[in-house]
């Protein structure tokens, strides 16, 4: 398919059409700064494809129907970044997600919560492992020490806002 470039209401589109729309490659120039590329079907992505926003985050991997399905990496511009599974533009299935900072987690998450088996890693080899329930701790937990010794709890959350998006200021009950 030859490439073309056509003018929208929110943008520029430069790629492969057909019937006037997206499809095929071609990348995607929006009018807020935002930008995407990869494989488009029916005016969609779909495929294999990146989405920049203008303030610096961006997404590579797979879409559907315009949003982010299966397999993909999303970088913040402060340097942390989420690898793995994705539903409906949302965290869905085993995924890791790292803090610039040295912290991470692993496990799963379901419609953008963790929810499940998750292992907390400190930067400094501190690391927990229990249930969460939509970003939450859910029952007794297993801490886990850089000289090898364990500790078995509840892991609670102080009064700051979504446990996952700020674990570190988490404290332990034996």
């Amino acid at each position: 398919m030859k490439q073309e470039t056509v003018d929208f209401d929110n943008g520029q589109y430069i790629g492969e059409l057909k019937d006037g729309k997206p499809h095929g490659k071609g990348e995607y120039r929006y009018s807020n700064g935002d930008w995407c590329k990869g494989e488009f079907a029916d005016d969609k992505r779909n495929g294999q494809g990146e989405y920049h926003w203008e303030n610096g985050n961006y997404y590579k991997g797979e879409f559907a129907d315009g949003k982010r399905n299966g397999q993909g990496e999303l970088h913040h511009a402060n340097g942390d970044w989420y690898k793995g599974e994705f539903a409906n533009d949302k965290r869905s299935g085993q995924g890791e997600y790292h803090w610039e900072n040295g912290d991470w987690w692993k496990g799963e998450s379901a419609n953008g919560e963790v929810n499940g088996h998750i292992e907390l890693h400190y930067a400094n080899g501190n690391w927990w492992e229990g249930q969460l329930k939509n970003d939450f701790p859910k029952g007794k937990g297993i801490w886990h020490y850089p000289d090898g010794t364990t500790k078995t709890g509840n892991l609670l959350k102080n009064q700051f806002s979504r446990a996952l998006r700020s674990f570190r200021w988490w404290y332990f009950l034996p």
